[in-house]
């Protein structure tokens, strides 16, 4: 395990457009760098660096991150690899630590949260992507956030039916208990998987690493007031506090 405030350091001392650079192309776009992305074949640049916030965006198919997501993407290593990389390449001291059996298996069920976490936000994107002109799109344009901002901010959908994304994950091999566990998901009154967001805009948190941690959800048509409230969140979880986060940090 590498600790916390060693990731921080690397993360901190890591320039993106550098790296980025070793693999793509980019020119000067104001204050952010563009170039084609290396994730999908394009022939109009759509892909974005932005060196002062330390991350980058495709605006074409959607992928986004910071410097250790996109090496990861790009060279197809684990995360501690990646970590010990930009740590040779950027100067600073990477060191492990032995983990018990007991943080093993924690540290295992955190990065499957965070892996069906991701999984979430891509069904949402997706589905607000491919719904068309929905209730969602009228409500964003009125509220004046732009198609670009909703891609930045990995808005998404959550559909109708209230066991839509539930049993998809479900056919996905995620398992039910991690669906519940980090509040995707809960059982009914007939004991049945169902989702916790359904007919929603949906704000994925995003922390500080560009893991996603929990969702917020929009009700766009009001519902019975007490019964199908405005606004709801994940409940807090193994890798959600919410106190200790704060909403677009990344």
């Amino acid at each position: 395990m590498i600790d916390r405030s060693t990731i921080d350091k690397v993360i901190a001392a890591s320039n993106v457009k550098d790296i980025v650079a070793e693999f793509v192309k980019l020119r000067r776009s104001g204050q952010s760098y563009k170039g084609l992305c290396p994730f999908h074949h394009e022939d109009t640049p759509s892909f974005y660096v932005w060196p002062q916030k330390g991350t980058w965006h495709c605006f074409g198919c959607g992928e986004s991150g910071d410097v250790i997501s996109f090496i990861q993407k790009k060279i197809g290593i684990s995360y501690p690899e990646t970590i010990k990389w930009l740590g040779e390449r950027f100067g600073v001291e990477v060191t492990e630590q032995q983990l018990s059996d007991k943080e093993r298996q924690a540290q295992k069920k955190r990065e499957s949260l965070y892996i069906l976490n991701d999984y979430a936000a891509k069904y949402y994107s997706a589905a607000l992507e491919n719904e068309g002109e929905t209730l969602c799109h009228e409500y964003l344009k009125g509220r004046g956030i732009s198609e670009e901002a909703a891609k930045t901010f990995r808005l998404g959908y959550a559909h109708q039916q209230y066991q839509a994304f539930s049993k998809i994950a479900v056919s996905k091999g995620f398992s039910e208990a991690n669906m519940l566990d980090v509040g995707l998901s809960y059982k009914n009154k007939r004991g049945e998987i169902a989702d916790r967001f359904y007919d929603r805009l949906i704000f994925p948190w995003i922390d500080s690493s560009g893991c996603i941690v929990a969702f917020g959800g929009r009700k766009i048509i009001p519902g019975t007031k007490g019964i199908d409230p405005k606004y709801i969140n994940s409940k807090e979880s193994e890798i959600f506090h919410k106190g200790h986060e704060l909403y677009g940090i990344d």
